[in-house]
């Protein structure tokens, strides 16, 4: 499993073209798509950046790995974009002719529970 990340800082420049506060943005994807996006706020603490990636990136790598399971055991499955919605967020898949979406608060309860619906069937 490779996962391949990109780092980019997030700079105020001002409030009006940059609402967001200072702090890191890091897009990542696997051989299969995007994976959500980290966004860790500068709080000025560098152990609590530190640890917040760490564990944010933790969360990443078990979503690439229910994403290799539910691979492995559906060969030419299709990973759907995920979308963000006002109650949490919506992942799925494509195989075999079938549509597979979950929904749940966090990405990570998603892609879990897409895991389950999708290795029961």
């Amino acid at each position: 499993m490779v996962l391949l990340f990109r780092l980019s800082l997030i700079g105020k420049v001002s409030a009006a073209k940059d609402p967001e506060p200072p702090g890191f943005r890091i897009r990542s994807h696997d051989f299969h798509g995007p994976l959500p996006e980290i966004v860790v706020h500068d709080t000025g603490d560098s152990l609590a950046i530190l640890d917040d990636i760490s564990r944010e990136a933790a969360k990443v790598n078990a979503i690439a790995r229910h994403r290799e399971e539910l691979a492995a055991a559906y060969p030419g499955c299709r990973f759907l974009p995920h979308k963000i919605l006002d109650s949490g967020v919506v992942v799925g898949m494509q195989v075999e002719g079938r549509t597979i979406l979950a929904e749940a608060p966090t990405f990570w309860q998603a892609y879990g529970k897409l895991r389950r619906r999708g290795l029961r069937r």
